[in-house]
């Protein structure tokens, strides 16, 4: 799996997908590219997700079907899983997540925002289709409020995907299901 996670930053791959009878296909720029002709077995998903996955979460998937959660890869950067039970086998889908997190005028965000996240006080609910860009928009956001502005910021994710260093803010991050129960407790 590692081998796999390497080849998607060395392509800049956004996704990689596994499932069983398929072979493990790489997205790049839009457009999806089998990693070579080999079908993964039944329980192909399944082991690759072993290679990098804790046991606990392994379980997890087993149990409840479902599994998403980050994983870093050292010198590589991070990467979010989705793990699913399908027809009878496991898949999954890996989503590369860059090291760097983007300013706001590389993503050519609306200056409103820029001013909404320096607000003393607030909630921010970022709402979008797979692959928008909901996660990497609020990690600049909050990277520009931790280069602007002294404070406490304090994010519940699931699963953690950009990891914030201390500016001019201090940043405490959750993971619901490892450092709270539930959103609805971690609020």
């Amino acid at each position: 799996m590692e081998r796999i996670l390497h080849l998607m930053a060395q392509k800049k791959a956004s996704d990689v997908y596994l499932s069983a009878h398929a072979p493990a296909t790489i997205k790049i720029n839009g457009v999806y590219h089998p990693i070579n002709n080999q079908l993964l077995p039944a329980d192909g998903p399944l082991n690759l997700l072993m290679d990098v996955v804790p046991p606990n979460r392994i379980e997890e998937l087993k149990e409840t079907g479902e599994l998403n959660m980050a994983i870093p890869i050292h010198g590589v950067g991070n990467f979010r899983i989705s793990g699913m039970r399908q027809r009878g086998t496991y898949a999954a889908v890996v989503r590369f997540i860059s090291p760097e997190i983007p300013s706001m005028d590389t993503l050519n965000l609306p200056p409103v925002l820029s001013r909404l996240v320096l607000e003393k006080r607030g909630l921010v609910m970022m709402v979008g289709a797979t692959g928008a860009g909901k996660s990497t928009t609020l990690a600049s956001m909050l990277d520009h409020r931790n280069q602007n502005m002294a404070g406490h910021i304090l994010t519940i994710e699931d699963p953690i995907e950009f990891m914030f260093t201390n500016k001019k803010s201090v940043i405490n991050q959750r993971e619901v299901g490892i450092d709270t129960a539930s959103l609805n407790t971690g609020l």
